[in-house]
């Protein structure tokens, strides 16, 4: 990933999210090396005999990575929902589910941050071509009660294309 990266922090995320592979510039920047203990709940994996970290990070090793990450733009998000719909449709996949920016586990303001402020006001401007199903942190799950009680008890976008209701966590 360095060479693939010249020198730049970049941080690489498997789909389950349970682990992921960071350029070295992007553990410097966390300020993870050779002596970083492995977190509990988590792993640096090291070099055969030596205590230098390969940049692959499992389950809650991520976090100082992520934490030095700055999060991205509400039209980073926007742009980026418009280019995964792009290529899942020319794939022929109409629905997807969004699990959210929920790496790690740490945040569950972020999902309701992507439903708030990119998912709704994207079926509102009818800028979904695709369905969307938004899933939300389970230790959240009172606010979902509470906000699709304030949506009239619906748990969809009277466009069709967003849906609501789900919910998840790590174990």
């Amino acid at each position: 990933i360095d060479e693939a990266c010249g020198g730049r922090p970049a941080l690489l995320t498997r789909a389950d999210l349970h682990l992921a592979l960071a350029s070295s510039a992007a553990l410097a920047a966390a300020g993870l090396g050779p002596h970083s203990p492995d977190p509990p709940g988590g792993k640096l994996d090291r070099h055969p005999g030596s205590d230098r970290p390969t940049g692959l990070l499992r389950e809650t090793a991520m976090r100082p990575v992520l934490a030095a990450v700055p999060p991205p733009s509400a039209a980073a998000l926007t742009a980026a929902l418009a280019a995964a719909a792009r290529t899942a449709l020319t794939r022929g996949v109409t629905t997807v589910g969004d699990m959210g920016r929920y790496l790690g586990g740490d945040d569950p303001a972020a999902p309701w941050g992507d439903l708030q402020g990119v998912l709704l006001p994207a079926a509102d401007a009818g800028r979904l071509p695709l369905r969307v199903v938004s899933y939300m942190p389970l230790r959240s799950w009172r606010r979902l009660a509470s906000w699709r009680a304030a949506q009239g008890g619906a748990a969809a976008h009277p466009s069709g294309r967003l849906f609501w209701g789900g919910l998840k966590d790590f174990a």
